[in-house]
C-alpha cells in the first residue's frame, strides 16, 4: 500500500504518476487528512507493507501565525512521520520544488526539509539540478535519491480539439501572437511582470494578444494579482476552474506558453504547454533551463530586468524555426505510463 499526502484534486499530477501503480504491485491509497496516516497502521497490522509518499509540505506549517507555531507544527509533523517509521512504513518523499511558493517561514521550511531529508528512505528528485539547487536550503543525501522525470500530460486532456477552430471561437486572427500563461493564477508565477511586458511588446507589436486563464489563488496576495489583471484590459482573463476540455482549447489556441515564474524547480506548466506542441518563454532557471536548450522555448536572465520584454520581442522569429514534432515526441516519450512505471521501478529497487 503506498498513502501519498496531500492529495492534488486540481491536477493530474498524481493520477499521471500512480497511473501504474498496480501493475507495479502497489495499491495507491490517497491521504486527504494527516489522520488518515493511521490507514498505514492498519494496514500493517494486518501484514500489507506499507509506504508514506509525501509530496508538498507547504500545509505542514500553513496558518501558523508566527515563527513558534510554525515550529511547533513541523516538530509535530516530523514526530509523527517518526512514528509511522518506527512501526514499520517506509517515507517517501518527492522534492517538487526548493521552498513552497510564498513560503511565510522560510527558515522554518528549511529546517522541516533538512529532516524529511534524514527520515525519509526515498527521495524522488525530478531534475538533475535538485541537490544543487535546494543545497543552500537543505542537503539531500544522494544515496537516498531516485531520479524520476515530472510527467507531461498527453492524454490527460483531449486531444481532438482544433487550434483553428479554438482561435476563431475565442476571435483571434491567424496573424495574432497569442502569448498565454494557464493555470493557477498565483502571484510566484510573475503574471504581474508578464502583463507589464505583453504592455511593452504591444507597442512595437499590435498584433500581440495576451491570454491568463486558471483558477486564482485564496490568499490576499492572490486577489490583488486578480484586481490587476482585471483592470489590464489588454489582458484577455478567464478566472475560473478550466474544465479538461476547456484547457486544451485555449492551449491549442496560444504561439507560446509565457511562464516568467519567480522561482521554480520542477514546472507541471510547460509539460502541459509541451503536451500540445506549445514552447514556452521562461527564466533560465530549474527545469526551464534543459527545456531551453532543447529548443523547446526561449529563455532570458531571471535577474535582468528586461529579459521577459526582450525575449517575447523574439518568439515571432524563434517560431520561424521551432520543430513542434520535436516538442510532441519529447512529451510523448513523458507520458504518464512510462513515466509512472519509471517511478515504480526507482521507488521498490531503491526500498530493496
Amino acid at each position: 500500500m503506498l498513502g501519498f499526502h496531500p492529495v492534488a484534486r486540481m491536477n493530474p499530477y498524481q493520477a499521471l504518476l500512480y497511473s501504474q501503480a498496480y501493475a507495479s504491485g502497489v495499491a495507491p491509497v490517497g491521504l486527504p487528512l494527516r489522520s488518515d496516516f493511521d490507514s498505514l497502521q492498519v494496514a500493517r497490522s494486518i501484514g500489507v507493507g506499507t509506504i508514506l509518499h509525501l509530496h508538498w509540505t507547504s500545509e505542514i506549517i500553513s496558518g501558523a501565525e508566527n515563527t513558534r507555531q510554525a515550529e511547533a507544527r513541523a516538530t509535530e509533523f516530523v514526530e509523527h512521520l517518526e512514528s509511522l517509521q518506527a512501526a514499520g512504513s517506509k517515507i517517501a518523499w518527492s522534492v517538487h520544488n526548493v521552498l513552497p511558493h510564498q513560503c511565510p517561514f522560510p527558515e522554518v521550511e528549511s529546517r522541516l526539509r533538512a529532516r524529511l531529508s534524514e527520515i525519509a528512505d526515498v527521495i524522488h528528485v525530478m531534475s538533475p539540478g535538485t541537490v544543487e539547487a535546494t543545497f543552500r536550503y537543505y542537503s539531500l543525501p544522494v544515496d537516498k535519491i531516485i531520479e524520476v522525470p515530472h510527467p507531461s500530460y498527453v492524454g490527460a486532456y483531449p486531444s481532438h480539439v482544433d487550434r483553428a477552430t479554438s482561435r476563431f471561437e475565442l476571435g483571434y486572427e491567424p496573424t495574432d501572437l497569442v502569448l498565454g500563461a494557464l493555470g493557477s493564477i498565483q502571484p510566484y508565477k510573475g503574471l504581474t511582470e508578464f502583463a507589464d511586458a505583453v504592455r511593452n511588446q504591444i507597442e512595437l507589436d499590435p498584433d500581440v494578444r495576451a491570454l491568463v486563464g486558471g483558477i486564482p489563488g485564496r490568499d490576499e496576495e492572490s486577489r490583488q494579482l486578480l484586481l490587476e489583471l482585471e483592470k489590464a484590459n489588454h489582458v484577455r482573463l478567464v478566472a475560473r476552474q478550466l474544465s479538461d476540455r476547456e484547457m486544451a482549447s485555449l492551449m491549442v489556441a496560444l504561439d507560446v506558453a509565457v511562464l516568467p515564474y519567480r522561482a521554480s524547480l520542477n514546472s507541471g506548466a510547460a509539460l502541459l504547454a509541451l503536451s500540445f506542441g506549445v514552447p514556452v518563454v521562461a527564466p533560465l532557471t530549474g527545469g526551464f533551463r534543459d527545456l531551453i536548450a532543447m529548443g523547446f522555448g526561449v529563455g532570458y536572465d531571471a535577474d535582468d530586468p528586461d529579459g521577459l520584454t526582450e525575449s517575447l520581442s523574439n518568439v515571432r522569429q524563434f517560431l520561424e524555426r521551432y520543430d513542434r514534432a520535436a516538442a510532441l515526441a519529447y512529451a510523448a516519450d513523458l507520458n504518464g505510463g512510462s513515466v509512472s512505471a519509471r517511478f515504480f521501478n526507482a521507488l521498490l529497487a531503491k526500498l530493496s
